[in-house]
């Protein structure tokens, strides 16, 4: 509904997904990053997962602080949309879309 598509969610660091986009062409890379806190509450809050979310909470707390500086460090945008709505996380990911430079 927004004009785009999301085909890699979850923790997938850079590396990953350079391998990703020479299979799937053109594409643009936007990590969405908050803080811990916020990110281990909407673990909680999936519920389309096969599993318990708290399953998962070490990987949370051991990759978030990674993450957003992965991504900056490869000059690749990084939105914190720790405090945006979803409406507004989809507004910044397309203006981010406008303004980098798509990976191929």
């Amino acid at each position: 509904d927004a004009g785009f598509a999301v085909v890699i969610e979850h923790c997938s660091f850079p590396d990953t997904i350079k391998l990703f986009v020479q299979e799937a062409g053109p594409t643009t890379v936007v990590c969405l990053t908050c803080g811990l806190d916020t990110n281990l509450q909407r673990n909680l809050l999936r519920t389309n997962k096969s599993f318990d979310p708290k399953d998962i909470e070490h990987f949370v707390e051991t990759l978030n602080p990674l993450m957003a500086h992965e991504f900056s460090s490869r000059g690749l945008p990084v939105l914190d949309n720790e405090n945006l709505e979803i409406e507004e996380s989809v507004n910044q990911i397309l203006r981010i879309e406008k303004s980098v430079t798509v990976i191929d």
